[in-house]
């Protein structure tokens, strides 16, 4: 399996300049950065990661997009920006999560991993979902 990051949110000039410093720094531990557009937002993200979901999984329009969900009427930007990692260990993080944020990228950027469970699910999907995990947190906190 490649390592790689897929960067949602960083089309603007310093995003794209945050990528570029980003994928110069990974390129060190063989992790590969694709930057990935909004036309984009609305596909599983097995298909953003050229991964092959589980052929015995079935899975539902809700599974991918989220309960109560309507595809149309999503076009745009997300809220915020995400990173997701794939096929990276343990060992690399501690490397890479300080690489990460010496290109500017911050704390308030979502990061997650690509599992099983949320590789069905769209970018909008897992964005609203870890949103929601940061604001519980914070809530916790106060």
């Amino acid at each position: 399996m490649d390592k790689f990051i897929l960067l949602f949110g960083f089309d603007d000039v310093k995003g794209q300049e945050q990528a570029s410093a980003l994928a110069s720094k990974a390129k060190i531990l063989d992790i590969g950065v694709r930057t990935v557009g909004p036309d984009q937002y609305d596909a599983p993200l097995f298909s953003l990661a050229d991964e092959v979901p589980d052929a015995a999984f079935s899975y539902r329009r809700e599974d991918v997009h989220g309960a109560g969900s309507r595809r149309r009427g999503c076009a745009g930007a997300l809220p915020c920006r995400m990173l997701v990692l794939s096929g990276i260990e343990d060992a690399d993080l501690d490397f890479l999560l300080p690489m990460i944020g010496s290109c500017g990228i911050t704390r308030n950027d979502l990061k997650a991993m690509l599992t099983p469970t949320n590789a069905i699910w769209t970018p909008r999907r897992l964005c609203t979902e870890l949103a929601g995990e940061h604001a519980a947190m914070r809530k916790d906190r106060q």
